[in-house]
């Protein structure tokens, strides 16, 4: 059925990162974006340039012979300790939608002590406005967590966070409570990590704990915004005949934003061997395909008996 959603931010698809090691002048990873609808690409990046400051430059998100270029939001610098940052970047305009590609970070000249960077899609945002705040927070070896406080929010946003940690060997930090971690890798002397937690309230604290009072730290968050209540449909799910095996999303209903391409699959039981799908899917041949909800729809996945396969019961 059609029914009204509230608006609500989601995680869409898997998050990506990648490092640049010692002296790199970029850093580039693959990275698929998202299936939902109303699509913001984030790429939150974290480099220490030792003595001599290094800019961002550009950031791209390149798939064929197309190239999205994405905008800086936030940059945090370290407290005592300079030439450390952490940096939030986000799509103008909307990315295509389930496109694999590359992401690349290009910076003003040589990152001596290593870069960390990642890219995470997000769905449900509203693409006028995308962020209800923003904001940074700072320190140099001292205490043993690292916070940013994000205030003035409206309570639904998902809020996102980078940070830049850095020491010697840099300590793989533990996530704050309700938050949910996306990324943490390093290289050479600097770590960068990632996270989402949905706001419940007028404001959101990000932190991270490192139980280590050495260390230099940079964060940087936006609170992205929901786009306003929008339409949703049913996929329902089903098999034929009932036991010839199991489909992803699992068999009943679940409901979708208006115009999310929802990839599903067949898995055929013991004995059978999938057939074809019936209903809307792009391809009914295909074990793996997708529907895409421009209307309620329901989809069977039908299967076959395997011959010379003698089955239980």
């Amino acid at each position: 059925d059609e029914s009204v959603s509230s608006g609500i931010v989601t995680l869409d698809g898997s998050a990506s990162n990648g490092i640049g090691a010692a002296n790199a002048t970029s850093v580039s990873f693959s990275h698929t974006t998202g299936t939902g609808a109303n699509r913001l690409l984030l790429v939150g990046a974290s480099w220490n340039c030792g003595s001599t400051t290094r800019t961002i430059s550009s950031v791209t998100f390149t798939y064929g012979s197309n190239t999205l270029n994405l905008s800086q939001k936030v940059l945090q610098e370290t407290a005592s300790t300079a030439q450390r940052f952490a940096a939030i970047w986000y799509s103008p305009t909307e990315p295509p939608q389930n496109t694999s590609g590359t992401v690349t970070v290009t910076f003003s000249g040589a990152v001596t002590n290593g870069i960390v960077a990642g890219a995470a899609n997000f769905a449900g945002v509203d693409l006028t406005t995308p962020f209800t705040s923003f904001g940074g927070a700072n320190s140099s070896s001292t205490g043993t967590t690292q916070s940013v406080t994000l205030s003035a929010l409206n309570g639904n946003e998902l809020v996102f966070d980078t940070v830049f940690i850095g020491a010697s060997t840099p300590p793989d930090p533990t996530v704050g409570s309700g938050q949910t971690k996306l990324w943490s890798n390093t290289t050479s002397n600097t770590r960068g990590v990632a996270s989402t937690e949905q706001a419940a309230g007028s404001s959101v604290q990000m932190s991270w704990s490192t139980g280590s009072t050495t260390v230099a730290w940079a964060s940087a968050a936006v609170a992205i915004k929901p786009a306003a209540a929008g339409t949703t449909y049913d996929l329902t799910m089903a098999v034929s005949p009932s036991g010839g095996g199991t489909t992803t999303p699992a068999v009943g209903t679940h409901a979708y934003a208006e115009g999310t391409v929802v990839n599903i699959s067949a898995t055929p039981a013991t004995g059978y061997e999938f057939s074809s799908w019936t209903g809307s899917v792009a391809n009914s041949a295909s074990a793996s395909t997708a529907v895409t909800m421009n209307g309620s729809k329901t989809v069977t996945a039908n299967f076959v008996e395997v011959e010379g396969v003698v089955l239980d019961g």
